[in-house]
């Protein structure tokens, strides 16, 4: 990578790490663009040159790399090697540890949604998360843990129930 593409990739890094603090503690609509270039030390033309309708693009890739660091922390919870039951408590664990933190609600929960649109949001959840449910029960169904059965449904299942469960985490504190 040359230099030119080093500091376009440490800009697009900095406003990133910008819209996740700044959307995650105050929330999306609470936070402006000025504040988000400012707080990035860029300028304005270069939000909209790395995120193309700005604010709203930023919020899309923060959305989407909080599910990349979501679905990242799940498959490090689950301790290598053959699948067991035993590591399906820890899974889970770290998914609700995920849930209970204030950007993971922020965030997830409440600005991508409303922001990106139901659809857009539903087809980076499945992108992310659904499909790490389908590879880990095939991974189970491969190891004879479970009978094989068609996988997307039931990841569909276990995905909704996380969904609700995940909501009830973050509106109960």
């Amino acid at each position: 990578m040359n230099l030119r593409d080093q500091q376009a990739a440490a800009t697009r890094q900095r406003l990133l790490e910008s819209g996740i603090e700044l959307f995650g503690l105050r929330g999306y609509s609470a936070v402006s663009a000025v504040e988000i270039v400012q707080h990035a030390n860029v300028t304005r033309g270069a939000l909209y040159h790395h995120f193309a309708s700005g604010k709203r693009s930023l919020c899309e890739a923060v959305s989407e790399y909080r599910l990349q660091e979501l679905v990242n922390a799940l498959a490090n919870a689950s301790p290598t090697g053959a699948p067991t039951w035993k590591k399906v408590p820890t899974v889970f664990e770290a998914f609700f540890d995920a849930a209970s933190t204030q950007f993971y609600k922020q965030i997830v929960l409440e600005d991508a949604p409303s922001v990106l649109g139901s659809q857009p949001w539903r087809e980076l959840e499945y992108k992310y998360s659904v499909s790490f449910i389908e590879v880990s029960l095939d991974s189970m169904m491969a190891a004879g843990l479970l009978r094989k059965v068609p996988v997307k449904p039931i990841a569909i299942l276990i995905f909704g129930a996380c969904c609700e469960a995940a909501l009830e985490i973050a509106y109960s504190n």
